[in-house]
């Protein structure tokens, strides 16, 4: 067999790893801390959500137009958070000094 394909494509068995995966520890902890923050936000605005889908009556709904309206009352809700406010604030002072740190590496 070898002899007929001395040469092999791994190419399609093998992919690269997502970028997240790559991302040092730190950064990945970063991430997770926010996913939980925006969980806590929501978790009582989930709950009456899913309440109110789970037996509707009457006619039916435009399901892309509601499942956009639930995505901006729970945007407004983790945006008009006071800590998360704070934490936004101290996150944009951090993309400050980033983006001068990438363009003295670009130089």
């Amino acid at each position: 067999m070898i002899e007929l394909f001395p040469k092999r494509d791994y190419n399609r068995a093998i992919s690269m790893p997502a970028n997240e995966i790559l991302y040092p520890e730190t950064l990945q902890k970063f991430l997770v801390f926010i996913n939980s923050f925006v969980d806590e936000i929501l978790n009582d605005e989930h709950k009456k959500i899913e309440d109110s889908l789970s037996n509707v009556r009457g006619e039916m709904i435009d399901v892309r137009a509601k499942s956009k309206e639930i995505e901006e009352q729970l945007q407004s809700l983790v945006s008009n958070n006071e800590d998360m406010k704070l934490m936004l604030h101290k996150i944009e002072e951090l993309f400050k000094v980033l983006s001068k740190i990438s363009e003295n590496t670009k130089k």
